[in-house]
């Protein structure tokens, strides 16, 4: 009985550990994909708070749910980023910065997906 206690012990722990990689795994890519964005879009980024994203981002897969999926972080991640590329330009009077906002974000996705295609 007692090595039963150890044993479930020992298996949650490796599925803690495993869900932790998970979402650092996660949030590490990321952080990439804001990076290849902000170096291709970089002169629509200059006043943009790429930190404060990314600490958004970063706080959204912590705080997620213990038994959420791999898709849905990744739904999670790609909807802060995606809304806050596509309100960047969206008072804009410039149909062509509201684009660049709505190019942002696919970039972002595509990207973001790519980076975490091995994740299970």
């Amino acid at each position: 009985m007692e090595q039963f206690g150890k044993d479930k012990v020992d298996e949650l722990m490796q599925k803690t550990k495993i869900e932790a990689a998970k979402r650092a795994t996660m949030e590490s890519a990321a952080v990439k994909s804001l990076g290849y964005v902000s170096t291709e879009w970089d002169e629509y980024l200059k006043e943009m708070d790429l930190l404060a994203l990314r600490q958004n981002i970063a706080t959204s897969v912590r705080q997620a749910d213990p038994e959420a999926t791999t898709e849905q972080l990744a739904e999670t991640v790609i909807k802060n980023a995606g809304s806050y590329f596509k309100s960047l330009h969206f008072d804009s009077k410039d149909p062509e910065m509201k684009d660049v906002g709505r190019e942002m974000a696919t970039a972002f996705e595509l990207d973001f997906l790519n980076n975490i295609r091995h994740i299970r």
